[in-house]
């Protein structure tokens, strides 16, 4: 296993950076978070059609690339570090990790063509399963019909639940855990209003919707678990990206703000801060490109290689985001400044899906069996 990568891999950064300072600049950011889906519809679509960001994961028989993690994690970096407004981590890590995780080719090859194209869009829609929001949830019900399923319940959280073309659902019933299809028509959403306005979220309720079984029944912890592992591994790719552009921009900012006649960059403290948060992102960045080398190589303990590097990009993340408002000062918390959407989308994502404290129990757990 390497973590030295192909020279085809630095001209995709170079391909990304440039679509997403044309298209994700500031200012684009912004106007998207004012809108209900929260990303251009348009723009999603020339980022499949153009760059292939949606097809990377689905396997060439889906009409997808048939890549790995590795260059996943490439792309999520880089949208991260835009801050980039689009359904990358609800359709292609998550919606399509699950579809492919379920085993069903019928419903793989009915969904995942229009998902590398851009055209499709899905959200996955669950309770529990090691995310961190407060509170008890109850599960999604389902119930046979005879001729298909029902389902009813409620799920928060759900990201990009309000404009999915299509959920996954992981719902109950006898058999234990399956995942369902339901169509985002069939089903009440309601966006919520959260902390990173660049990631939307919303509330989704089941009354009675009509779904369709998704792989075998009983098989959806299974799945999901699958799933989450994989979603981890990248939403750690995009962590060190916001780590990364946060660490540019403190230090932009610290060569240029002057203070008694001299940059701040050159006072010590200043220094210590911005040192800190280049170790910091630079040890986040190995630990989650070394976690998708063990997932395309396939190595045994690939899923306690991710459970590490998704807690050290969650602590770093923290970090990196205390630091750099630290080194902005007052300016950091103002509305006219990016700095603000960086910090906002670090604290946010630091908690998505459990936190550090739930991995390290879960790296605990695995490293005591």
């Amino acid at each position: 296993m390497s973590l030295q990568h192909r020279p085809e891999h630095d001209e995709l950064r170079a391909t990304l950076r440039g679509f997403l300072a044309d298209r994700m600049a500031e200012p684009a950011v912004r106007s998207d978070v004012d809108t209900e889906p929260g990303y251009r519809a348009e723009v999603w679509r020339q980022f499949c059609a153009q760059l292939g960001v949606a097809a990377i994961a689905v396997p060439e028989q889906y009409g997808g690339g048939g890549f790995g993690q590795v260059e996943l994690g490439i792309v999520l970096e880089e949208t991260g570090a835009a801050l980039a407004t689009m359904p990358l981590l609800a359709t292609a890590v998550l919606g399509a990790g699950l579809l492919l995780a379920s085993g069903d080719d019928a419903c793989c090859a009915e969904l995942l063509p229009g998902v590398a194209e851009g055209e499709t869009t899905l959200a996955v829609a669950v309770q529990g399963h090691g995310t961190a929001w407060a509170g008890p949830q109850e599960p999604v019900l389902a119930t046979g019909t005879g001729t298909g399923w029902t389902l009813r319940g409620e799920v928060s959280f759900v990201l990009d639940g309000a404009s999915a073309d299509h959920l996954l659902v992981v719902g109950r019933h006898d058999a234990g855990a399956s995942v369902f299809l339901v169509a985002g028509t069939d089903v009440e959403r309601t966006p919520m209003t959260t902390l990173d306005e660049t990631r939307k979220q919303a509330v989704v309720r089941f009354a009675g919707a009509p779904a369709r079984l998704v792989g075998t029944p009983g098989d959806g912890d299974r799945a999901l678990a699958h799933t989450l592992v994989r979603a981890r591994a990248a939403l750690a790719a995009e962590s060190v990206g916001v780590c990364r552009r946060m660490l540019e921009m403190a230090v932009g900012y610290a060569k240029v703000r002057e203070q008694f006649g001299r940059p701040i960059g050159s006072f010590q403290a200043v220094k210590h801060l911005c040192s800190t948060m280049l170790i910091e992102t630079e040890l986040a960045t190995s630990a989650t490109r070394m976690a998708a080398d063990a997932l395309d190589a396939a190595v045994p303990d690939a899923e306690l290689q991710v459970a590490a590097a998704a807690a050290a990009t969650a602590d770093t993340l923290d970090l990196v985001a205390a630091e750099m408002i630290e080194v902005f000062g007052g300016i950091g918390f103002t509305w006219e400044h990016p700095a603000h959407l960086y910090y906002k989308r670090a604290v946010s994502s630091a908690r998505l899906w459990g936190g550090s404290a739930r991995l390290r129990a879960a790296i605990f757990e695995g490293a005591a069996r």
